[in-house]
């Protein structure tokens, strides 16, 4: 899978093809929504992620170092051995998707452990 910040905008990702290991530098995901979804292994750097529900993702030695969660759902997310380097996350919320809105106010989140 071949993303760039000119050829897609996915809303919705389907599960049946995964992007573990997949190009995803410079990415734009804008209002995805793709709990559980296998990113492993994947570049993400410089990747932008706008409004998207990446609840139970496995992110397990993905590279998104500079990448931007803007308003992200990135609860019961698998980071173990990621690189989030330089990374902006402006959200991090563990709500259900059901109760998750694009509309909520954001808040920042101090991500150092």
């Amino acid at each position: 899978l071949q993303l760039t910040p000119l050829n897609s905008t996915p809303t919705i990702a389907r599960m049946e093809r995964p992007f573990s290991g997949s190009d995803l530098r410079a990415a734009i995901f804008s209002r995805a929504i793709m709990p559980g979804v296998n990113l492993e292994g994947s570049d993400m750097q410089n990747a932008f992620l706008d409004y998207v529900v990446l609840r139970g993702a496995n992110m397990r030695g993905v590279i998104a170092s500079g990448a931007n969660f803007v308003r992200s759902d990135l609860g019961d997310v698998d980071v173990t051995n990621a690189d989030f380097t330089e990374a902006v996350i402006d959200r991090y919320q563990a709500r259900s998707i059901s109760h998750w809105s694009p509309y909520d106010p954001v808040g920042v989140v101090n991500a150092d452990p």
